[in-house]
């Protein structure tokens, strides 16, 4: 059996939800999730951790209690080994597991984001069970806060020197949740259970035990240890036991678990008291519960480190020398307390100390290049050392020491116990010491510990409590075999890329200086790994069917940049067919060949095959969107929102909020499209008109949107629909648009947004000052085609924005005779001011309905419907030379227009139709200058109106042109490249050829581009040729290319 590589993609995010069951908060999670999965490999495996970090400071991840034998830089600590991944970056860790098995953990070490929910186990499975069980569970003991992490810190930073804490002492999580609601643990008579137990806690101690049954230790920390027989388990944060429990063979009675989550702090605690859990184990669903009260005669037995002894048998390592690491607790001027182990407290330096110590050559040995406050202690390579930790106060501690274990000797009293608290008796292990990696250092206790220094590197020993004790200075850097590490060992370039990006330098000094001399920006890269595939689920509540998502989920999770980052989406395709992306809104400058629409600008990622856009982002902010645009993709999930934030927002709020409007149908897009083109000509559709989904599910169902009284609130609204248009209100509550489809714009005060597919607003909405009422918010989903859809009717949908939970909810009905404000593009003008455009061509582009033979409905937009050629139309233009300036040789079916570079075209859109639509330019926005009435109305539509714009024209990517409209479009040439021009309806229009083909200057497009081998690679892959005219041939001679489909003009 060989070893196998693990590879995981971990996205982590603000997630937001009640884990202890009561208090609404942000946390932090991976892919969405929180609590996280828990990560299961085999011994020998290699885990690889493709890490992409979506919060808003750097992340960094420790597999806590791993050794990173050889592989020092990927262990974790922020400013010690690494830089942390800055916001929007990624970065892959790669675990190696040869060396080790039991009961780990991976969590946060950048900003102490365990303690917000960054923290998993991670189990190593042996390939040789040490005792026999007949099944195993995970077990997670945690502690969680009201608030997040800082800003507990606040009131620690400032709190006085006794050590009192915030009142909102921490409740307990069993298994991720709310320890008062979690789920029984199941038994079997008679089976043998290995409970693998992890105390996830970042301040608590956790006490666990089932009553009525013993527990027989077999591990600690990854340590395997000789059986010891226990009523429990107490485990100060960051420690682990695995214990075999024998099931009873009764299945008369369930029996009563408990977990006891408290602190040494608590009398502090403002009144807060130990929280004492209870739970189920279930025999029998239904049975009576046996709860066995305590003896009070009898003390529990617990697994004290001196009784536990070694599976292995390693005797007591012969000391070579001893390291005393007194605690001491100090407040400087301003009555904020810290912590010191040993000569000082620590704080980080200006450059990472694995850095130092590979840079500084021989200088790496002496202490003193690490500066003071690094708390740095420099270990020769295989001394042994033993640690004497001495804590004469009345705060419990665990230390963890990265990189190793050690072995837990011996144990006694160490000051004069007050405050009530029991004499620490003295203890000394037996012949076979266990080894941990996190030992508890018990209020007036201290504690010895031997290593063998057999690991070079930069290892972090520090308190494991984070709330003010390793947060506040509680830790030593052990800087270990430095001469030997330089030579064993490679920083990863990347790793110091990631630091560069911060301003952080990785060489010199702590202070990045050469010798003793301790006197004392670039964009990012955000990479994503996406893999494309079907999955399967019942997005709109009802119809469970095969949909397109990303590593697994959908909806996708929303993408978040910063103005000037290059998003890098690594995408590997999993679907039959293939696929591709389009940056809906996206300039795509000097990158025309990352654009996405499939047999324009590339061929499609074929199946099984992996490839990777970079879309830089240094012209535009706003809110944008990612989608398929090969073979409709997106119509059936394959789309997610895309944010720019600017670095100079351009109106002032106190949070934003994303908000997608979706239709979703209950068949697959080609489903639809096997009826759709045998139906008849007059326009009807599969009887299954499309639900609407809000936030990416059924729109009846949504959360609530929570408003805090006051408040400003940016909403980033977004059409992702398909087919539909969508309203959006909010009862009681005025919108001001600031953005239009990325564009900033003045601000237009509205009652609410009507957006056509693909369109996109950012409106303020400022929130009551009141708290006694909630307000309905509308999201109605509607077509032009509705009055043929079988009797269907718009789709309705009613959410809730949140003051208060429980408050009632009002909903001010819409007047009967006030028309609604909604934000007409004529009214919008652009904040930058840039006036109309001097036209020096006018294209006229009238929408026309045909039928074929067949009477198949077709449209064209211009001067016929589009068909997709033999070879992609960018790749006709790269390869033609001079005759790329010819709209012959890229064939009437692809229905070209060659614009010369700077020219400023009018686009005039004429729709004699009862059919709406939005057009999305690629590459571009245009001005929005003029519409009208146009054609004969029918059906009893209303009058169209003839508006024209203010002087500064909105810009936007997609505009609407409804029923029996024209619509007047200005833009200059200024992007070279091949761009689509198409409706975004997708059933039944752009499927059946409502599109032009812009090549704007493509004798620059030639000298300043070139395509990617791999994705000429990958036409060939596919048997399309990426040179030639549209037929792949030479010059004008189009044979070969299939004949355009003979049209007939059709009527409304």
């Amino acid at each position: 059996c060989f070893a196998k590589r693990v590879e995981l993609n971990w996205s982590v995010e603000y997630v937001y939800g009640a884990r202890d069951g009561s208090n609404y908060r942000r946390s932090i999670g991976v892919n969405g999730a929180t609590p996280i999965p828990a990560v299961h490999v085999m011994q020998g495996d290699m885990l690889v951790l493709n890490v992409h970090n979506k919060l808003d400071v750097a992340t960094s991840l420790h597999p806590h209690g791993i050794y990173n034998n050889g592989t020092n830089y990927f262990d974790g600590p922020d400013m010690v080994t690494e830089c942390g991944i800055p916001p929007g970056e990624s970065f892959t860790y790669e675990i190696n597991t040869a060396a080790q098995s039991g009961t780990f953990w991976i969590h946060g070490h950048t900003r102490h984001a365990d303690v917000d929910g960054l923290r998993t186990p991670f189990i190593i499975h042996s390939n040789k069970t040490p005792v026999d069980y007949d099944e195993e569970l995970v077990i997670t003991l945690e502690d969680w806060f009201s608030q997040e992490f800082y800003v507990r810190m606040e009131y620690i930073d400032n709190r006085k020197i006794d050590g009192t804490f915030p009142p909102n002492y921490a409740g307990g999580l069993f298994n991720g949740y709310n320890a008062n609601r979690t789920a029984p643990i199941k038994f079997r008579p008679g089976k043998r259970y290995r409970l693998r137990v992890i105390s996830m806690a970042a301040n608590n101690w956790s006490l666990f035990r089932i009553l009525g049954h013993k527990m027989v230790v077999i591990e600690a920390d990854g340590v395997r240890s000789m059986p010891l027989e226990v009523d429990g388990l107490n485990l100060g944060p960051g420690q682990r036991n695995s214990v075999i429990v024998t099931a009873l063979n009764s299945t008369d009675f369930n029996y009563v678990f408990e977990f006891i989550s408290t602190a040494s702090t608590v009398n502090n605690e403002s009144g807060g008291k130990p929280k004492n859990y209870r739970g189920v184990v279930e025999y029998r669903e239904g049975a009576p519960i046996k709860d066995i009260p305590e003896q009070s005669d009898k003390e529990p037995v617990w697994p004290d480190d001196m009784a536990l002894q070694a599976a292995d048998r390693q005797p007591w390592l012969p000391v070579d020398r001893t390291i005393d690491l007194p605690v001491t607790f100090y407040s400087d001027p301003f009555l904020v307390g810290f912590w010191s182990l040993g000569k000082t407290l620590y704080q980080p330096t200006i450059v990472p100390t694995l850095y130092t110590a590979m840079s500084m050559g021989k200088l790496a040995s002496n202490e003193s290049v690490y500066a003071p406050q690094t708390n740095a202690y420099v270990l020769r390579h295989l001394e042994v050392i033993e640690f004497v930790i001495s804590n004469p106060f009345i705060n419990d501690h665990t230390f963890h020491m990265h990189g190793h274990d050690f072995q837990v000797t011996e144990a006694g009293p160490c000051g004069k116990a007050t405050g009530g608290y029991p004499e620490v008796s003295y203890r000394k292990s037996g012949p076979w010491p266990i080894r941990r990696d996190t030992v508890q250092v018990r209020a007036f206790e201290y504690v010895r510990l031997r290593l063998r220094a057999d690991n070079p590197g930069v290892w972090r020993f520090h308190c494991h409590v984070a709330p003010g004790h390793d947060y506040n200075g509680l830790a030593v850097i052990l800087v270990e075999a430095p001469e030997l590490l330089q030579k064993q060992q490679r920083i990863p370039d990347q790793m110091k890329e990631m630091c560069k990006m911060q301003g952080i330098p990785t060489a010199g000094n702590a202070a990045g200086n050469p010798g003793f001399d301790l006197t004392g920006c670039f964009a990012k890269r955000v990479e994503l790994n996406w893999s494309v595939e079907y999955v399967y689920g019942a997005r709109d509540g009802s119809n469970y069917r095969r949909s397109i998502g990303v590593n697994g989920a959908t909806p996708i999770p929303a993408v978040h940049v910063m103005q000037g980052d290059t998003l890098v989406l690594n995408v590997h395709n999993k679907l039959d067919v293939a696929t591709s992306l389009h940056p809906h809104g996206i300039y795509n400058n000097g990158t025309n060949y990352f654009d996405g629409p499939d047999m324009v600008t590339e061929c499609g990622i074929p199946p099984g095959e992996s490839f990777t856009y970079e879309i830089n982002t240094a012209a535009q902010s706003g809110t944008f969107w990612i989608h398929g645009h090969t073979r409709h993709a997106d119509v059936d999930g394959l789309r997610t929102p895309f944010i720019i934030h600017s670095n100079k927002p351009p109106v002032d709020y106190d949070e934003e909020l994303l908000i997608t409007l979706e239709d979703w149908f209950s068949q697959e897009f080609y489903a639809r499209m096997e009826y759709i083109d045998n139906r008849k000509i007059d326009g009807t559709f599969p009887p299954n008109y499309a639900g609407g989904l809000f936030n990416g599910y059924n729109a009846n169902h949504t959360a609530p949107i929570k408003f805090r009284p006051g408040k400003r609130y940016r909403l980033r609204v977004i059409s992702m629909a398909a087919n539909n248009w969508s309203v959006f209100r909010i009862s009681g509550h005025k919108m001001t648009v600031i953005e239009a489809d990325g564009v900033r714009s003045m601000p237009l005060e509205v009652d609410g947004l009507n957006l056509g597919p693909g369109q996109r607003n950012s409106v303020i909405v400022t929130a009551l000052n009141s708290t006694d009422f909630n307000y309905a918010f509308k999201f109605i989903s509607t077509s032009s085609t509705l009055n043929n859809e079988s009797g269907e009717k718009p789709k309705i949908y009613q959410g809730v924005v949140e003051y208060r939970e429980g408050a009632p909810i009002k909903d001010i009905s819409d007047q009967s005779d006030k028309k609604p404000v909604w934000p007409d593009d004529m009214t919008l003008q652009a904040a930058d001011k840039q006036p109309w455009l001097p036209v020096d061509r006018i294209i006229d582009l009238p929408i026309t309905r045909y039928s074929d033979s067949f009477r198949v409905g077709f449209w064209s937009l211009g001067k016929t419907l589009y068909q997709p050629t033999i070879v992609p139309t960018l790749y006709t233009a790269m390869s033609m030379g001079k005759l790329a300036s010819n709209e012959s040789v890229y064939a009437p079916q692809t229905n070209a227009y060659v614009l010369r570079h700077l020219e400023v075209i009018e686009f005039v859109i004429s729709n004699p139709f009862i059919n709406d639509h939005t057009f999305h330019m690629h590459g571009h926005d245009f001005q929005v200058t003029e519409a009208g009435p146009y054609g004969e109305l029918v059906h009893g539509y209303t009058e169209i109106d003839y508006r024209k714009s203010g002087p500064w024209p909105i810009r936007r990517d997609t505009v609407q042109v409804r029923a029996f409209e024209y619509v007047r479009l200005r833009f200059r040439a200024d992007n070279p490249g091949v761009w689509r021009f198409h409706c975004h309806i997708a059933p039944g229009h752009d499927y059946n050829g409502l599109a032009v083909i812009l090549i704007e200057a493509p004798e620059l497009l030639q000298k300043q581009q070139r395509i990617p081998d791999q994705m000429k690679e990958m036409c060939k892959k596919q048997g399309i040729p990426t040179a030639g005219n549209a037929a792949g041939n030479p010059g004008f001679d189009l044979t070969g290319l299939p004949p355009a489909i003979t049209l007939t003009p059709s009527y409304h």
